[in-house]
């Protein structure tokens, strides 16, 4: 068993070659004082297909559950 999450709005500015923070809203995140930008259509399918391949790469190795 294996868990796993998502920090929302919990990132840095400057992470490399990550996307920029998408959240539903544009209040400024405290700990790293920036502005997410909204998020669109595009994000949520690609957010999901994320989280359903993190699924199948536990899977592949041998977990039987996460949460």
């Amino acid at each position: 068993m294996i868990q796993f999450t998502h920090l929302g709005r919990r990132t840095c500015w400057n992470a490399r070659n990550w996307l920029p923070v998408v959240s539903s809203g544009r209040e400024r995140e405290l700990a790293h004082r920036s502005y997410p930008i909204l998020f669109e259509d595009w994000d949520m399918d690609r957010i999901a297909k994320d989280y359903g391949d993190a699924a199948e790469q536990m899977q592949a190795a041998g977990l039987d559950g996460f949460d």
